[in-house]
């Protein structure tokens, strides 16, 4: 909340701009997400970040939802297989159900959509079909 909006837009739009993010950019302080700012970029400036440029296969997954998920998280039983104190097909299993769950549940109150991409590759996530539903 400001008195200046404005203003404030100005400033999100600069920082925004192909003009603020290939200088960015090119002096190396972060590498592009997108393909078409990694055109943009004049690659000898950025000096080993070169190396690291975004390969045929990379790009930005979708977000996952915000769910409201009854019991531990990914990043928990992520951890609990690792230390052995669960199998990993079990983990699995057990995440697919409860995130589905969950998932199935914040649809059904309102409080998320659900991303479908009918035509998925995760080789290439952002090159799919996406629509919402609400089913």
């Amino acid at each position: 909340n400001t008195d200046n909006k404005d203003a404030a837009w100005k400033v999100i739009s600069y920082f925004q701009s192909e003009e603020f993010l290939k200088g960015y950019l090119e002096k190396g302080y972060s590498l592009p997400i997108t393909n078409y700012m990694d055109g943009k970029i004049d690659k000898s400036k950025t000096g080993r970040l070169a190396d690291f440029s975004l390969q045929d296969y990379e790009s930005v997954y979708p977000t996952p939802p915000a769910v409201n998920l009854q019991g531990d998280d990914y990043r928990t039983v992520l951890w609990n297989v690792v230390m052995g104190y669960v199998e990993i097909e079990d983990a699995i299993n057990d995440l697919n159900t409860r995130y589905n769950a969950a998932l199935d549940a914040d649809v059904a109150s309102g409080t998320t959509k659900r991303l479908i991409i009918a035509d998925y590759d995760p080789l290439n996530p952002s090159s799919g079909t996406a629509t919402y539903s609400t089913n």
